[in-house]
């Protein structure tokens, strides 16, 4: 693997959402802010990228 993985995990927010998300950084933001937008009726906009960004976290080995 040539990229480090990083991860989002929405069970670490409030509210009942088990999802989790791991892969390449820019992947990672991109697939988050579309579940953000689709599940939790957040808006897209720069503020909204830039927590997702800053919420990433190493992705565990295998995830």
């Amino acid at each position: 693997m040539g990229w480090a993985a990083n991860m989002f995990d929405c069970r670490e927010w409030p509210g009942e959402c088990t999802l989790a998300i791991s892969g390449e950084e820019d992947e990672v933001v991109e697939a988050q802010l579309l579940h953000a937008m689709q599940a939790h009726g957040q808006q897209d906009g720069p503020d909204l990228r830039k927590l997702i960004r800053a919420s990433l976290k190493p992705a565990p080995a295998g995830a």
